[in-house]
């Protein structure tokens, strides 16, 4: 399954808003939203994000017709969170 495409972020912990976060995912470019607004933009390598301007990157992981994320600030886990296909 690639991860291209657009998703909800679902947080299951940590640091991040329980609702209005998404990402945008096409080939190895991204971008992080919020309530629809591009507000991060990353690279990725092959599951993990790297932010641009943020010293923060995100590993994902395939979890059944999703993917598990966990933001990292260096060697810290700060969230972890669910990508769900967002299929508006």
């Amino acid at each position: 399954m690639a991860v291209t495409g657009t998703y909800r972020v679902e947080r299951e912990s940590g640091l991040l808003p329980p609702w209005g976060i998404g990402k945008r995912i096409q080939g190895d470019r991204g971008v992080t939203t919020v309530l629809g607004v591009p507000v991060a933009s990353f690279t990725r390598v092959g599951n993990t994000l790297i932010y641009d301007w943020l010293p923060v990157r995100d590993r994902l992981t395939r979890d059944g017709d999703g993917w598990r994320g966990e933001a990292k600030l260096g060697d810290i886990s700060f969230c972890s969170f669910r990508l769900r296909r967002d299929h508006a």
